[in-house]
């Protein structure tokens, strides 16, 4: 029930490194390798990202997913090999973990693969990988709440907890009503 940043900084420490360094070295396979220096030195004078990032939520996961997959997803069929499909689709998984919409880098992964040359089978154990890494958590949620997405309903599709939707309406509504004075 406490604020406890000496137990919360180590985590988002760590993802802020490990998402500079995988700036740097798409920076540097896309582009001259000075490039990997100046992607990181702007990434780390962004207010905006830096913020986004050292919160503590999940948007440090989700930005080291998508860059993370974007590194290691080969850039031609000629560079396609195994431990890189599944390193990408390790990254593309963190996504999806991180936050249900992050199974949008499971589209966009499979969208790019195609359209650089990937072989299908390649595409396909990207896809399977991510399935597999991420697909458990979302099995176990709907096992235990008959809902694999938490309280998203899904247009009423899915079963939600009440009194948190209930609170959610309430958050909507109070938004509507101040919505003309923020303007």
């Amino acid at each position: 029930g406490s604020v406890a940043g000496a137990l919360t900084a180590p985590v988002v420490l760590t993802q802020f490194g490990l998402l500079l360094a995988a700036v740097h070295a798409l920076a540097r396979r896309e582009f001259p390798p000075r490039a990997g220096v100046y992607a990181v030195v702007l990434f780390a004078v962004t207010p905006m990202a830096v913020w986004a990032v050292t919160m503590g939520q999940e948007t440090g996961l989700t930005a080291l997913s998508l860059v993370a997959m974007l590194l290691y997803l080969p850039k031609n069929r000629a560079g396609e090999n195994t431990p890189a499909l599944v390193m990408a689709a390790l990254a593309a998984a963190l996504g999806a973990l991180a936050r249900e919409y992050g199974w949008a880098f499971l589209l966009v992964g499979v969208a790019l693969g195609l359209a650089r040359g990937l072989s299908w089978r390649g595409v396909a154990l990207f896809a399977a990988v991510v399935f597999v890494t991420a697909g458990p958590w979302y099995a176990r949620n709907a096992v235990l709440t008959g809902n694999p997405l938490f309280n998203l309903d899904l247009a009423g599709l899915l079963p939600v907890n009440k009194p948190h939707a209930m609170l959610m309406q309430i958050y909507r509504g109070s938004r509507d009503e101040t919505e003309p004075y923020i303007r």
